[in-house]
């Protein structure tokens, strides 16, 4: 004998059959945006420092465990000179992974980027920041219901994510 389980909307779930599926939503969230918002607050952070900023990489992982947070890749320009920002080869995305800031002058020579470096680092640090308070902003019970409500998601009565082209058994 074939089970069918009844299909409901998020306002017909009790709180606790909600509360499994705001959990599914966030599970499944890579946040589309996130990106972009970092890209664009790093880039507003070099130019401030009088750089054009080109080929800007951002490397992110934001889940509260050790290693996580922002790197990046980029290479800047400022006037006549060109720069890049470097980072480790790591499977870890924090500001220390920035691992230099490569310049050459016109005869050749490296130069020290030491204290640019450090500003890379904290722009990194405070890119991590924005982009926690993006995600807390975000995974907000009362933004997870409107953006439920939106997709007309469906669930069984206790909460479990319902694909209405099946039957989900």
């Amino acid at each position: 004998m074939e089970m069918y389980k009844k299909i409901v909307f998020f306002d017909d779930l009790s709180d606790e059959a909600k509360e499994k599926a705001r959990q599914w939503y966030k599970e499944g969230q890579d946040y589309p945006f996130l990106t972009e918002e970092l890209k664009q607050f790093i880039t507003e952070k070099i130019e401030d420092l009088g750089f054009a900023v080109d080929d800007l990489e951002v490397l992110y992982s934001l889940s509260y465990c050790q290693g996580d947070g922002v790197s990046f890749t980029a290479k800047m320009t400022k006037g006549l000179e060109a720069y890049e920002v470097n980072r480790s080869n790591s499977n870890y995305y924090h500001e220390m992974t920035i691992s230099e800031v490569y310049h050459e002058t016109e005869d050749g020579e490296q130069t020290d980027e030491t204290e640019l470096l450090e500003k890379m680092r904290d722009i990194a640090k405070q890119a991590e920041k924005i982009g926690y308070g993006y995600i807390e902003d975000e995974e907000k019970d009362g933004n997870i219901d409107e953006a439920i409500k939106a997709n007309e998601y469906t669930f069984t009565l206790e909460g479990e994510r319902m694909n209405p082209d099946s039957n989900n058994d």
